[in-house]
């Protein structure tokens, strides 16, 4: 099954490289042949690799398939607007994001108005407009402003970002620049809106108990609102700390743990349904960012494993997560930053942390502190060639700022949890847990602010080509097969089941 999922993804990307009937018929065709032969020769040998090339084939086939029938929105209408001032009638499909200055607002368009013409489409397009009034998912929208196509973003330093294939994995073609937009409708799914008002209103409540920025720090712990201020979130990347300000699969694991744990005390009946349940309304209400959803099907996965006493493999739940994303969204197995971040983080783990953690045989297990520094340079390890070639910079810092920090996060997030429950009740109550909840965030922003103030905390390195990045990697996994097979390190480190005997699920 892993080779079939791997051909799979390799025709996929192939296909985006060049895609033709031609390559398809050939496919077809040497997975016919190497059928045929396998049910005639009766050498074992050949039996094996003709079954290896019909699966290949099957894989390939059905990756180049999957490209085939992608729906492409249909903009040939309004390809003569590009800098045109145009007006739009359209349903926010996603949860609009604000900065406290804008909100950019994905919206599925219906029809498109320039003087008294009117243009029937179907594509989305992301508006830019004012921070308030604020927008929610399902209103309709009428949208005036400047129709912009995406272009590829060029740094001084040679780096290249496709900007535009970035939207259109999300099936955003334009973008509508310097906006002003009315609401004159709701619609779209009912069980979306209420999580959505939901984390709404726990946003507010946060905001009523705690002040800025450690409101808006919480906000993005827990929820995954992108709420803190430009200055802040440039400590929390200078020191290496981003990836706690947004919701990662650290984060789901947290949550899918501790709703089994509190399920096993009020209903053991009911603890796999409510948990696999709770795991997929809060990557749901998150905004089902890329990581989260890849963190949601393993930990759904390691809930099921449990729940019918069968052992977890991480690695296969990996690539089941990882080919089942990709067959659904095909654009982001080459345009998703943060799918590629979350995929080299979880192998980092998986594959990178054992071997570290013989290099650190000198540190004390109390605590955690060995586990978790393994962890933390695994991962760090395995995603930090493809931060340099993406963005170029280097946190100096990034590890001990990492290993000060992680270890209270889950508290931060439980007590946070408790903060937003109390304080919906009343603000009083919702001060009883926030106050050690204030402590522990004014922590992470002083490790963040003085870590980003040291001199040389973060070094910017030339731009890296991309053929580069994977030779790297390539030798990179070449040298973690060759270190786990001469160690003796099983070559599936992850084999083990999830859960230990506190139904763990952060370990992975």
């Amino acid at each position: 099954m892993l080779l079939f999922f791997v051909s799979s993804l390799c025709g996929i990307v192939l296909s985006f490289l060049h895609l033709s009937l031609t390559s398809l018929l050939v496919c077809v065709l040497i997975g016919v042949l190497s059928s045929v032969y396998y049910f005639f020769t009766k050498d074992e040998y050949l039996k094996n690799f003709t079954q290896l090339c019909v699966l290949v084939c099957v894989g390939l086939v059905v990756g180049q398939v999957r490209v085939l029938l992608i729906h492409y929105p249909d903009v040939s209408p309004i390809q003569e607007l590009h800098s045109k001032k145009v007006a739009l009638r359209g349903t926010v499909v996603r949860e609009p994001v604000s900065d406290g200055e804008a909100q950019k607002i994905q919206v599925h368009v219906e029809n498109i108005f320039v003087g008294s013409t009117t243009h029937t489409i179907d594509t989305d397009v992301l508006i830019r407009t004012h921070a308030f009034p604020e927008f929610f998912y399902g209103d309709v929208l009428v949208a005036s402003g400047t129709l912009r196509t995406p272009e590829a973003i060029i740094e001084e330093d040679g780096r290249h970002f496709d900007y535009q294939m970035y939207l259109f994995k999300d099936r955003i073609t334009h973008t509508l620049s310097f906006a002003t937009a009315e609401k004159v409708a709701e619609k779209g799914s009912r069980v979306l809106r209420v999580l959505f008002l939901i984390k709404s209103r726990c946003v507010d409540v946060i905001r009523d108990v705690l002040p800025e920025p450690h409101a808006g720090l919480l906000s993005g712990i827990l929820l995954g609102v992108n709420a803190l201020p430009e200055r802040v979130t440039n400590n929390f990347r200078t020191a290496g700390l981003s990836h706690i300000v947004v919701l990662s699969g650290y984060n789901i694991t947290v949550v899918a743990e501790s709703v089994l744990a509190l399920m096993k005390i009020i209903a053991v009946k009911f603890a796999f349904g409510v948990s696999l349940l709770g795991v997929l309304l809060f990557v749901l209400m998150s905004g089902a960012g890329a990581s989260a959803v890849r963190a949601g099907i393993m930990a759904s996965i390691a809930l099921a494993g449990k729940q019918f006493n069968k052992t977890y493999d991480a690695s296969r739940a990996l690539v089941l997560a990882v080919w089942g994303m990709i067959i659904w969204n095909p654009f982001i197995i080459l345009y998703d930053p943060s799918f590629h971040l979350s995929v080299l983080a979880t192998v980092g783990v998986m594959y990178v942390t054992p071997i570290v953690s013989r290099y650190l045989s000198w540190m004390t297990e109390k605590y955690g502190l060995k586990e978790l520094s393994a962890t933390t340079l695994g991962a760090q390890l395995a995603v930090l060639p493809y931060i340099l070639y993406m963005s170029g910079n280097f946190g100096v810092f990034a590890f001990p700022a990492n290993f000060i920090v992680l270890p209270l996060v889950p508290l931060t997030m439980f007590l946070g949890f408790l903060t937003s429950v109390f304080g919906w009740v009343s603000r009083f109550l919702g001060l009883i847990p926030g106050v050690p909840t204030y402590l522990l965030l004014s922590w992470d922003l002083f490790i963040a602010e003085s870590v980003s103030k040291f001199p040389f905390a973060t070094l910017h390195v030339p731009h890296i080509p991309v053929f580069i990045l994977v030779i790297f990697y390539s030798v990179f996994g070449f040298f973690l097969y060759r270190f786990n097979a001469r160690v003796h390190i099983k070559q599936n480190p992850s084999k083990a089941e999830l859960y230990s005997d506190d139904d763990s699920v952060v370990k992975y």
